[in-house]
């Protein structure tokens, strides 16, 4: 892959979230542009996300669009974007919340990861920033590390779960 020149263009998931809002303004402060994603889920207050995109939408290099991340199709519909760097900051927050309803949890936070690093790929992104995961460890004993073997008891857990609902 060659190396292209940088844009000055970034995409930032979970915008309207309070670490998401908080990157997205200090790369628009910086006179960065910013395409802004967020689900807009009631998960947190809307009214919050709402004062907190209102935020973004004064500086006049944001842009934003409501898409769902683990959604393919809506991901892709910024297939041929020129982006600097993805920071995957969206995500199913609350670990409790993940162990009554583990399927949102991994749509949202590891195949909405998947999907944004297939657009990394097909839009030749080089760099991408992920802070979004740690919902999906519910049922796991703390400390939390990133590996495979904590994502695998996970997506065991989700697979009894389900077959107990049957």
């Amino acid at each position: 892959m060659g190396k292209e020149k940088e844009t000055g263009k970034f995409l930032v998931t979970g915008c309207a979230g309070f670490i998401g809002c908080f990157t997205a303004k200090k790369l628009l402060e910086q006179n960065f542009e910013v395409i802004g994603i967020d689900d807009l889920n009631d998960y947190y207050d809307i009214k919050l996300k709402k004062f907190r995109l209102d935020i973004l939408k004064s500086f006049r290099k944001f842009t934003f669009l409501k898409l769902d991340i683990s959604k393919k199709d809506e991901v892709f519909s910024l297939k041929g974007e020129k982006l600097d760097c993805i920071f995957n900051l969206g995500a199913r927050a609350g670990v409790r919340a993940s162990i009554k309803n583990p399927q949102i949890y991994v749509d949202a936070n590891i195949t909405g990861t998947l999907n944004l690093l297939s657009l990394c790929v097909e839009n030749s992104i080089e760099k991408f920033v992920l802070a979004s995961t740690s919902s999906i460890y519910a049922g796991v004993k703390a400390p939390f590390r990133e590996s495979a073997k904590q994502i695998l008891l996970y997506l065991l857990m989700l697979q009894r779960k389900r077959q107990q609902s049957f």
